[in-house]
């Protein structure tokens, strides 16, 4: 089933990409590192993600809405998370270019101490599970959130 949902979703990535490519080329968007009380880090795969790898929650900001209430916004919306700004620690940008489109990853990390049941949006999000940073290799991870372990680990 899941790999009927990605085909479909790569279906309509490419199908739309003209119109993905004018609303999402050259935005800020958001990525959070939350780990739980074990340390391990909540990934997520969505639907339109063609390739079926581990990303994190974070999403697009909107037009005139500040970066931390953007990636509250993305996590509520996909998680059903409610975080608290004061928590989060800005690790870095990053400018990168995926699928012809460019895109400014502005990465956050925080932690908590448990690992909630999350209420995903299933539109959306196909997969989320809370794993262990050896586990988040370049065969099972997108590149993005790989960065975001790099900026992660240069912190400490």
């Amino acid at each position: 089933m899941r790999r009927l949902v990605w085909g479909l979703g790569i279906a309509i990535w490419w199908a739309t990409w003209p119109g993905m490519w004018l609303i999402l080329n050259n935005t800020q968007r958001t990525r959070l590192i939350l780990q739980d009380g074990q340390g391990r880090v909540l990934v997520l795969r969505g639907w339109l993600t063609a390739n079926g790898k581990w990303s994190l929650p974070g999403g697009g900001v909107h037009r005139g809405e500040e970066l931390v209430a953007g990636l509250l916004r993305e996590v509520r919306e996909e998680t059903g998370l409610v975080l608290k700004p004061v928590t989060l620690l800005k690790l870095g940008k990053v400018t990168v270019r995926s699928k012809g489109i460019v895109s400014h990853l502005h990465y956050f990390v925080t932690s908590i101490t448990d690992s909630p049941t999350l209420a995903l949006r299933r539109f959306e999000i196909v997969d989320a599970a809370w794993l262990d940073l050896e586990k988040l290799t370049k065969a099972t991870t997108n590149p993005d959130t790989l960065e975001a372990m790099r900026l992660l680990a240069h912190r400490g």
